[in-house]
């Protein structure tokens, strides 16, 4: 579960408030909610002040953010995988020719089309 800091950085990072980090004093007193740079304090205070930790779009978001980490992930491998079989490929065997950088760049390009379709 993701704490209260973090949801409420996100939040108040999506509204377009450009700061470092947050600090929750009193979780039941948002007064003592501060943000990084101090700076930011004024514009991120209206954020603050309606943000609502129990929110159940929170949880969503949660889960979707984790959903797309998984998939960005799975992702990631698959296209390691190709690189590292093509690299394999390009080790020349005697009487063979090594691969140029664009043959190299052409068949990973084929190759991802492939993952992806």
């Amino acid at each position: 579960m993701v704490q209260l800091a973090e949801r409420l950085e996100r939040a108040i990072k999506a509204a377009g408030i450009a700061i470092t980090g947050v600090s929750i004093g009193d979780h039941a007193n948002k007064a003592t909610w501060r943000v990084a740079p101090v700076s930011q304090q004024a514009a991120a205070q209206a954020v603050i002040d309606a943000f609502n930790p129990d929110d159940p779009a929170h949880v969503s978001a949660e889960r979707d953010a984790d959903a797309q980490r998984r998939a960005d992930d799975v992702l990631a491998r698959a296209l390691a995988r190709v690189v590292w079989d093509e690299l394999q490929k390009m080790q020349p065997k005697v009487g063979q020719t090594p691969l140029t950088l664009t043959q190299f760049r052409d068949q990973i390009r084929t190759q991802v089309r492939q993952l992806l379709t």
